[in-house]
């Protein structure tokens, strides 16, 4: 997928190494990144997949310093998106496993919000395009629409598994149907304007489950359940995806490698991996700081304050599809002074670590598991 992307940047113009490549401008305010960005982007279209350049803007309108090299296009684009799978947002919905998918509401339907559908698209298509890694995890049956395939039986476990097992059963179920289940050709849908009955077939509510139909059923159900009340959802976010990426790349992967490729690849941390991928600025590699953090990682960390870690510095607790090789900017570790007693900090936008310059592994282990799980203000600027 790289190499597709960087020869299609190439082709765009947007890798030209000997010219100045032309930048699209987008002034936004923080925590208003997706709104700030939808009015300024939106009319833009597949345009978002050029170079852009964010202009952040204080309570009154002016400029905050800072130039954009790369760092603050990736703060946007993550808390655009953040802001976008929030359930405050009312587009997106978690599933009992922490997967997302589109809400399936009426209000997910309206012209504004599959808007919103499409323009979040769009920027996860950027996300992918510019190899930034969004925190988040998407349902296998909502991921199947991003490659242009329908949803089935198996796929309903990852939405509702006790209505799985029940199709499952009934499936397999050598009684009565009509008489012992006492089913019909109709959903009921609860939301929060009220209770609506769906019709599977005309007639439904007067077409009985029997032993010759249930297959058809449980196709039905199934079909209504993971492709039906999401399509407009889905294509509208599929449109977006595809205003930045050729479907025809996406079509390679399965779902477990497109999650992977949007959020990281969900295997241990290979601290050596990461060394070896690791820059440093005011340390060299031989210095004891260095060597100390290593060695606290390696050995006194679990594996989950390594994703935490991970997530710390980068935003995203898992490594890159093909390794930290592929994190841009590298992982870096800068000198933050020699005033032990601070906690470490991180600029999430350029993959920094900020560590004062502690001198036995004691403080160090303390002071950044502190930081790690919460107790320490991130730094952005």
């Amino acid at each position: 997928m790289r190499n597709l992307i960087e020869r299609d940047a190439e082709r765009s113009g947007f890798r030209n190494y000997w010219h100045q490549v032309s930048r699209y401008p987008v002034a936004v305010r923080r925590e208003h990144e997706l709104d700030d960005g939808f009015a300024v982007l939106w009319p833009a279209g597949s345009a978002i997949k050029q170079p852009l350049s964010i202009e952040y803007q204080d309570v009154f309108g002016m400029q905050e310093a800072g130039i954009d090299g790369g760092g603050l296009t990736k703060e946007f684009l993550l808390e655009a998106c953040k802001q976008a799978l929030h359930p405050d947002r009312g587009l997106f919905v978690e599933t009992a496993d922490r997967q997302l998918h589109p809400v399936t509401s009426p209000a997910a339907r309206t012209k504004k919000a599959l808007m919103q559908y499409e323009f979040l698209g769009r920027l996860v298509g950027k996300c992918i395009y510019e190899g930034i890694l969004i925190d988040a995890s998407f349902a296998p049956f909502f991921l199947l629409k991003w490659i242009g395939k329908m949803s089935y039986l198996d796929d309903l476990q990852s939405l509702d598994k006790d209505l799985y097992m029940g199709l499952l059963k009934l499936k397999d179920y050598t009684g009565n149907v009509e008489e012992d289940l006492a089913l019909d050709f109709t959903l009921t849908e609860t939301s929060a304007t009220g209770t609506t009955t769906i019709n599977l077939i005309p007639n439904g509510s007067d077409t009985p489950v029997t032993r010759l139909n249930r297959l058809q059923y449980i196709h039905l159900v199934c079909h209504y359940k993971l492709n039906a009340r999401y399509r407009k959802q889905a294509e509208a976010f599929v449109n977006g995806l595809g205003a930045v990426l050729n479907p025809k790349w996406l079509a390679m992967f399965s779902t477990s490698e497109l999650q992977a490729l949007i959020g990281g690849n969900p295997v241990p941390i290979d601290v050596a991996e990461l060394k070896r991928n690791t820059q440093y600025g005011g340390f060299s590699k031989d210095d004891a700081t260095v060597n100390i953090f290593w060695y606290c990682l390696e050995h006194r960390f679990t594996e989950d304050e390594r994703r935490m870690l991970i997530k710390f510095v980068t935003s995203t607790p898992r490594p890159p599809l093909l390794g930290f090789q592929m994190l841009s900017p590298k992982f870096s570790i800068r000198h933050a002074g020699t005033d032990v007693a601070r906690l470490p900090t991180a600029s999430t936008c350029v993959n920094l670590l900020k560590l004062p310059e502690y001198k036995d592994a004691d403080t160090l282990e303390q002071k950044l598991r502190l930081a790690i799980t919460g107790h320490a203000g991130f730094d952005l600027s």
